[in-house]
């Protein structure tokens, strides 16, 4: 049992397929190539051609921590908002979930796990589905909800490292170690027996749950197995488009020479050596002997129409950018774009989600494990997703946003908050301290596009005007 479970598990093969694809590693096509064709393998092998097509899908797909997150921790003082800012830094969580979300696409879920390494820090670790060995729970409804602390025992895998004079290198580790968690457990269990524990040399698993958080981009048939299936439809298209565009090439180079064909008796006397091209271009031939040439047009056009369908199904079907797959129309991509933006709504939800637990599930655990003057208090959590834009939309939100911050539709503090990752008081500060400058600096000009936002947002001249420190007269009558 101490095997790799991509040596006996199709998903788990899978999966780690999909990461090697992610990773630009196509080492597994020669193989694929192999089960679909039964000639000229050798030589379609060597002209393979690969294509990127996971790696740009899991990055069109996971957007929303391209750009890491505003994050506020309220609730709490700031010395412990403070506190719990530099723990985030420490741990890496931006550049860890980052990796986890686009990895979680083509694997549809993640589990991220924290305990101390062998120094004794905390590490936050990702699993993939291929290093998923065993979940179970003694609760159907626990079950149900699939909250990973609320297992009975989670079993992953991480590689059987050794000392350097037995350790060999390669591209895929034959032997695992088993990291077993339990309520009352948590240790790492080589494949030779030797155990050692996570939390106390005793094994002993202080905190009384898992300490693992999950998530899900899709879910399972049943409440049986805690991991979905991977994204098969992203593994057969990257697949598919790599065989196709090898067996097309392969075709246009067997069939595009020109071919000569001789018949009649005297072909069986014509040699290369014996043939000689006389002044003028011409060839003498043997008696009863006709030469034919050939050119033949291999249809692959409708071959790569093909190929490239299923590129712009697979494209629409996974909320992808459509520029970057097909030709598409401007209608059609606008069409694609807001499923896409529905899309992101969905899986914020579910980032936020991730994200609050790793806050409960850090808390737990460094109160444990760490030692610190400043005993660490579970705050709220606020998260707000910053997304990359293209420049040519800069100057046409620039402009929206004062005319929406004048109706109410937009606060310019937490704007600045969550675009430059400060707190709402620091954001305060910067905007009236920006403000000012720009008085001093306008003052008495006219700045070409200013004027006419300015005249948006200012109040009418004839409006009536009441005074702030002192009430309106109805009021005062009153």
């Amino acid at each position: 049992m101490a095997l790799n479970p991509v040596f006996r598990s199709e998903r788990a093969r899978q999966s780690k397929q999909l990461e090697e694809f992610r990773n630009l590693n196509f080492g597994s096509m020669p193989t694929e190539l192999g089960r679909l064709f039964s000639a000229d393998t050798a030589q379609m092998t060597k002209g393979l051609r690969y294509f990127n097509i996971t790696g740009k899908a899991c990055d069109d797909v996971a957007i929303q921590l391209s750009v890491p997150p505003a994050r506020r921790f309220t609730e709490v003082s700031d010395a412990q908002a403070k506190r719990w800012a530099e723990i985030y830094a420490e741990l890496g969580v931006d550049d860890v979930l980052a990796i986890g979300e686009r990895q979680a696409v083509a694997q549809q879920c993640m589990i991220y796990g924290l305990w101390p390494d062998t120094r004794g820090r905390l590490r936050l670790i990702r699993f993939l589905t291929y290093q998923v060995d065993e979940v179970s729970f003694d609760d159907p409804w626990a079950a149900a909800g699939g909250e990973l602390q609320d297992a009975a025992r989670v079993v992953l895998c991480r590689p059987a490292y050794y000392s350097s004079d037995t350790y060999q290198a390669g591209p895929t580790t034959q032997f695992i170690a088993k990291v077993v968690l339990t309520r009352d457990e948590a240790y790492v269990e080589m494949p030779n027996g030797d155990r050692s524990g996570l939390f106390r040399p005793d094994m002993r698993n202080p905190l009384g749950f898992i300490p693992l958080q999950g998530t899900r981009r899709a879910l399972p048939i049943d409440d049986t197995d805690w991991s979905p299936e991977v994204s098969q439809d992203m593994l057969s298209v990257s697949i598919g488009t790599i065989l196709a565009a090898t067996d097309w090439e392969h075709i246009v180079r067997q069939d595009l020479p020109r071919k000569t064909y001789l018949t009649g008796q005297g072909a069986r006397l014509m040699t290369k050596d014996s043939v000689k091209v006389l002044a003028g271009g011409l060839i003498p031939l043997p008696l009863e002997t006709t030469v034919t040439v050939t050119d033949t047009a291999p249809a692959v056009d409708k071959y790569i129409m093909a190929s490239d369908r299923t590129l712009e199904i697979f494209a629409q079907m996974r909320n992808l950018r459509p520029d970057g797959y097909t030709g598409r129309n401007s209608n059609a991509k606008n069409v694609d774009m807001f499923a896409k933006e529905l899309d992101l709504l969905k899986q914020e939800n579910r980032l936020r989600a991730l994200d609050r637990g790793l806050v409960r599930l850090i808390a737990r655990v460094h109160v444990l494990t760490q030692r610190s003057a400043l005993t660490l208090e579970e705050p709220k959590l606020e998260v707000g997703y910053v997304y990359p834009r293209p420049r040519e939309n800069v100057l046409q939100e620039a402009q929206a946003i004062p005319l929406l911050a004048s109706m109410g539709l937009l606060d310019l503090v937490d704007e600045i908050a969550r675009n430059e990752k400060v707190s709402t008081e620091e954001a305060a500060r910067r905007l009236e301290d920006r403000l000012k400058r720009q008085r001093d600096l306008f003052q008495g000009m006219k700045v070409p596009g200013v004027d006419k936002i300015q005249s948006q947002v200012q109040t009418d001249k004839n409006a009536p005007k009441v005074a702030v420190d002192e009430p309106p007269a109805e009021a005062a009558a009153d």
